[in-house]
């Protein structure tokens, strides 16, 4: 008995530490239409505290783990942002070790607004739109 009390100790410890996906983060279906991916690995607070229209938001810790099931094409592209690009840099390192061949980091939010801007359409432009814009940079 003394040995489950443990073990059940043991759990309850480590549950808090464990990452798990917030209710906030978005849970996208799987993707494979070819189309670019629009990341924001930032926190889900600070993602619901403003984000960019059409990102997903997945923590950049969890990325790895939960974008395999988002998008089976390793060629697919995806852009992502976070606050400054650091976050983003570390989970495209990441996913470049994966196998994944497309993975763009747009650096921070203000920096894809930006880039936005240099559309036609303004500052709310298209996961597409901001695929060719990363591209010309």
């Amino acid at each position: 008995m003394r040995f489950f009390r443990k073990i059940i100790f043991a759990i309850t410890l480590l549950l808090p530490t464990l990452p798990m996906a917030s209710s906030n983060t978005v849970n996208a279906p799987a993707i494979s239409d070819g189309k670019p991916l629009l990341l924001d690995v930032r926190t889900p607070e600070e993602f619901n505290a403003g984000h960019y229209p059409g990102a997903i938001n997945l923590d950049f810790r969890l990325v790895p783990r939960q974008l395999g099931s988002m998008v089976s094409d390793k060629h697919q592209p995806v852009l992502m942002y976070c606050r400054s690009g650091r976050r983003a840099s570390i989970a495209k390192r990441q996913l470049e070790a994966m196998g994944y061949t497309d993975i763009r980091n747009l650096g921070g939010l203000h920096e894809v607004v930006a880039l936005c801007r240099q559309a036609e359409t303004g500052e709310n432009c298209s996961a597409e739109e901001l695929e060719k814009l990363s591209r010309n940079q």
